[in-house]
C-alpha cells in the first residue's frame, strides 16, 4: 500500500479536510467514524495512507490532490468562459457565509438574479 507522508504539509492537509468538514457541516470525528477511521486518526497521523486520501477525497468528491493542496487544477471552474481566479473564489466563500437574508441583500445589490442564466461549466 502506498503511502503520502505530509508532515512537511500536514497543516495544510488536515486544514483542507477540516475545510471540507465545514462545507458538509461534519465534524473532524463524525467523518472518521462515517469512514470507519478511529477516533483522533487524522490529527494524529503523521503518514496519510494513499487509500485514505482516496477515500475522503470520494466521500467529498474532490480530488486527491485537493485533500494534498488545497488546489484541484483538473477543475477549474469557469464563468462566461473565463476561468474564476482567487479573487472571486474569495467573493464566492464569503458569500456562502452569509444567511440567507443577506445573501437575498447581496444579490439585490448586485441586481443578480437568483435563477439567472449564468453559464457554469468546470474546465478539463
Amino acid at each position: 500500500m502506498r503511502s503520502g507522508t505530509f508532515s512537511h504539509c500536514k497543516k495544510t492537509t488536515f486544514e483542507n479536510i477540516k475545510i471540507l468538514c465545514k462545507s458538509k457541516g461534519l465534524s473532524i470525528s463524525r467523518l472518521e467514524t462515517i469512514l470507519g477511521y478511529g477516533n483522533g486518526s487524522l490529527a494524529k497521523s503523521k503518514v496519510l495512507l494513499s487509500d485514505r486520501l482516496y477515500e475522503i477525497a470520494k466521500y467529498f468528491n474532490v480530488s486527491m490532490e485537493y485533500i494534498l493542496t488545497g488546489k484541484d487544477e483538473k477543475s477549474t471552474p469557469i464563468i462566461d468562459g473565463i476561468p474564476i481566479d482567487e479573487t472571486e473564489t474569495s467573493i464566492i466563500r464569503e458569500f456562502r457565509k452569509l444567511n440567507a437574508d443577506k445573501q437575498e441583500m447581496v444579490l439585490l445589490l448586485l441586481q443578480i438574479p437568483q435563477k439567472g442564466d449564468i453559464n457554469i461549466k468546470i474546465a478539463e
